[in-house]
């Protein structure tokens, strides 16, 4: 079995995704299905990316000027993405990925299964 990424989102409940070594995804404000993020105009339309690799995945942050939180589930550990960061390489299994907004906040639930990382 290989490196596998589930993502879910929140705000779409029922949708999820899974990402396989090389294949991407892109959240924001104007994504669809899981993607899409937030209706905020605070969000970038392309905000940023999850990338699956053979270790894991890689996040970079794009459009925003506010970039990104990922909150590790099981510790109390994060990393900040700011803008035009990345790729930068995740070492949690099951964390969150976070954007902050005046108002509010979106997010996506990662869960990484098959890496050794």
């Amino acid at each position: 079995m290989g490196v596998e990424i589930k993502i879910t989102n929140p705000l779409r409940r029922g949708l999820a995704l899974t990402l396989h070594p090389g294949e991407e995804l892109v959240f924001g404000r104007n994504q669809g299905g899981v993607g899409r993020i937030s209706e905020s105009s605070a969000v970038s339309r392309k905000h940023g990316t999850v990338q699956a690799t053979d270790a894991g995945f890689d996040v970079t942050a794009t459009g925003s000027t506010m970039g990104f939180t990922i909150a590790d589930r099981t510790t109390p550990s994060r990393l900040t993405i700011p803008r035009g960061v990345g790729p930068v390489a995740i070492p949690f299994a099951q964390c969150s990925l976070i954007v902050e907004y005046q108002g509010g906040f979106g997010y996506l639930n990662l869960s990484v299964s098959g890496s050794q990382r």
